[in-house]
């Protein structure tokens, strides 16, 4: 941060060539994750940006997935196909990986290992097919994203139904890194 508040953000390595001074005051608050359900064909558009987020009383600047933290909740049938437009708003280089999912190479989100990452400003379009049953998660695979935020659960039903409950409850865990350490 600079003595005016506002947050320097930029690549990790020598070769980023981009930095980007963010005034706080401007982000949106990050809202609570909504549940997104999905059918065999639909897109979903998703974006990972910067937003502020309150945390112990103190705010912080942190990424999200659609302004969200965690990220929408997914939920799809076993079997279906979906496509994700991903949309970097970030400021460094990132991916989607569908962590414990079955899929195609090329969309397993694994920067220089199965896909180039997405640069700031970019978009990328996945196409996920969901083969199994389960309760998995989405996370970049760059630096410290994750632990800023960058993370979201899904759910892949069976095909036929959704079991006998009263209350379905989703909890996600994780520690976040700030830039001062706290």
């Amino acid at each position: 941060t600079d003595e005016n508040g506002n947050y320097y953000f930029g690549g990790l390595d020598a070769a980023a060539t981009y930095t980007v001074v963010v005034d706080p005051a401007t982000l949106p608050m990050a809202g609570p994750r909504e549940i997104v359900d999905l059918a065999h064909g639909d897109t979903l558009a998703l974006e990972a940006s910067l937003v502020r987020k309150m945390v112990a009383g103190e705010t912080f600047v942190m990424y999200a997935f659609n302004e969200q933290i965690p990220g929408p909740l997914i939920r799809v049938k076993r079997g279906a196909e979906v496509h994700v437009r991903f949309t970097n708003r970030i400021d460094m280089e990132t991916t989607v990986h569908w962590h414990g999912l079955r899929l195609d190479n090329r969309f397993d989100g694994v920067p220089g290992l199965t896909q180039d990452a997405v640069q700031p400003g970019e978009t990328f379009d996945y196409t996920i097919r969901f083969p199994d049953d389960g309760i998995y998660w989405y996370h970049p695979h760059v630096a410290h994203q994750l632990d800023r935020g960058l993370v979201g659960p899904f759910i892949i039903e069976p095909k036929n139904n959704r079991g006998r409950y009263d209350r379905e409850y989703v909890l996600l865990l994780e520690d976040w890194a700030t830039i001062d350490g706290g």
